[in-house]
């Protein structure tokens, strides 16, 4: 038989994903604060989306590739479109491991990697429970490599308090369009990932 295209299910990574104040000080996270957490409207909620490899397995980052790494080989990362939730850049990801190929080396992830999405939930937003899907393209490798498509299900209430005035630190935000891919050389660090989770494991 022929090689297979597609991965078995039992080799794709596990996304989890919660949703929380951007402010981790947030008095609303505490383990003794009443009721459930709810975003207000006119605040910026976080996206955390943690993700778990099989072993043996690497995938790549959607924000950074070396001067030597095909741009094609990236994850692709989306945030689905939904009234009265706008997303805010940059995109913030785990630091990269340094692999070597024969084109040269490249950045890569392995074991566990984590992804921070911030979003502005605006003052027109609806009330409830909301839904913001982020669609995902991913390439994962091991003896052979193979892409696979993911929407990640996302979901938060929103509070029916009467919406926060919006600071204006936030607006200066929204004027930031989404990035393009970083190109490092080799000789430079990655990206910092500020308060993303790193991934764990030894180098492969």
């Amino acid at each position: 038989p022929g090689q297979r295209n597609t991965p078995s299910s039992g080799d794709l990574p596990n996304f989890n994903v919660r949703v929380q104040p951007e402010d981790p000080f947030d008095q609303r996270t505490e383990i003794k604060a009443p009721g459930d957490w709810k975003a207000r409207r006119g605040e910026v909620v976080r996206v955390v989306l943690h993700a778990t490899l099989k072993e043996g397995w690497n995938t790549y980052p959607a924000t950074q590739r070396t001067t030597d790494q095909n741009a094609v080989q990236l994850t692709t990362y989306g945030v689905e479109k939904v009234a009265g939730l706008t997303p805010l850049w940059p995109l913030r990801e785990s630091t990269t491991k340094i692999g070597k190929s024969v084109e040269g080396p490249y950045f890569k992830f392995i074991d566990r990697f984590t992804w921070l999405q911030d979003v502005l939930v605006a003052e027109d937003a609806p009330m409830g429970k909301v839904q913001l899907p982020i669609k995902l393209r991913v390439q994962i490798c091991k003896s052979q490599c193979f892409w696979f498509d993911h929407t990640v299900p996302v979901s938060f209430e929103v509070s029916e308090e009467a919406p926060v005035p919006m600071a204006p630190e936030i607006s200066e935000r929204l004027k930031v369009a989404r990035p393009e891919v970083k190109v490092i050389p080799i000789s430079a660090k990655p990206a910092p990932a500020r308060d993303a989770a790193k991934p764990g494991g030894k180098e492969q």
